[in-house]
C-alpha cells in the first residue's frame, strides 16, 4: 500500500464503487492522522487480495510494515491511535538500547 492523493482517491472510488461514505471516511481520518494514508479495500472473492475493508499505513514508514486493517471506518481511528503508541514505545526501546550499547562500547578514560 503506497500513500493515496485525494485526486486519486477519487479516481479508485469511482472505478471499484466504494460504498456510500467510504471515500469521505478516507478523507476525514487522513484530515486527523496526516501522517497516515487511508484506503478502503473492496475485496476479491477468491482472497487473491486483502480483505474488505479500510487500511491504513504511516507515510513515513521505512520499513516495510504491514497496514493497520479494520473492517468499519469508526473503527479505524482507535487503530491508527493504539499503532502510534505501540511505534511511540518501540522507538523509546530502540533509543534506550542504543544508550546502553554506546555506554558499554565507550572506551574507558
Amino acid at each position: 500500500m503506497t500513500g493515496y492523493t485525494r485526486s486519486n482517491r477519487e479516481l479508485w472510488a469511482k472505478r471499484y464503487r466504494w460504498p456510500r461514505g467510504a471515500l469521505e471516511a478516507c478523507n476525514a481520518i487522513e484530515d486527523l492522522y496526516p501522517n497516515w494514508s487511508v484506503l478502503w479495500e473492496p475485496g476479491s472473492k477468491s482472497g487473491s487480495r486483502q480483505q474488505r475493508g479500510f487500511y491504513a499505513k504511516r507515510r513515513t514508514d521505512v520499513l516495510d510494515r504491514p497496514p493497520v486493517y479494520v473492517a468499519k471506518a469508526e473503527d479505524l481511528v482507535a487503530r491508527i491511535k493504539a499503532a502510534d503508541e505501540e511505534r511511540e514505545a518501540e522507538d523509546e526501546a530502540t533509543k534506550r538500547l542504543m544508550r546502553l550499547w554506546s555506554e558499554a562500547t565507550r572506551p574507558n578514560k
